[in-house]
């Protein structure tokens, strides 16, 4: 994700980094995810809109 859009990152980069990110991702696990929506309303706010498709397991 650093890597993908960096600008992005830093702007919505929340405490700890990205292990909340990560720990849903793990609890998910989808075959597929979809961004419909991110937002940097404010400084040090992001909003973010994801689809997941597939089965967890």
């Amino acid at each position: 994700i650093k890597q993908l859009y960096p600008k992005e990152y830093v702007g919505a980069m929340p405490e700890g980094d990205l292990n909340t990110l990560y720990m849903l991702l793990g609890y998910v696990r989808p075959k597929r995810a979809e961004v419909l929506g991110y937002d940097n309303p404010w400084t040090g706010v992001s909003m973010l809109a994801s689809s997941f498709y597939g089965e967890s397991s």
